[in-house]
């Protein structure tokens, strides 16, 4: 199991933008686990906020570079897209 890599994406609800007790919490936790946050912009905007509230989690060890936050149109949630290494060390 130590080289399988973990994906946790979704609203999670906890903007990554500002620090709070939930936010500290949560990078705690990700920090103890040897997991990181890719997503590194905005992934709710309206008129009035822009928060961080959609991320997508992996182990440190595929990190490769952020995720890539895209507006699609559809909602006030944007959309992102991230590339990992897998275990032979190939992009996917």
């Amino acid at each position: 199991m130590k080289d399988n890599i973990l994906v946790l994406c979704g609203d999670w609800n906890i903007d990554f933008l500002h620090e709070d007790n939930n936010q500290k919490d949560l990078t705690n936790i990700l920090l103890r686990y040897n997991l990181v946050n890719t997503v590194q912009s905005p992934t709710r905007i309206t008129k009035s906020t822009s928060n961080l509230i959609d991320v997508i989690i992996i182990n440190k060890q595929y990190y490769m570079e952020p995720a890539t936050v895209i507006e699609l149109g559809f909602s006030y949630h944007q959309a992102q897209v991230l590339s990992v290494l897998r275990k032979n060390h190939e992009e996917f």
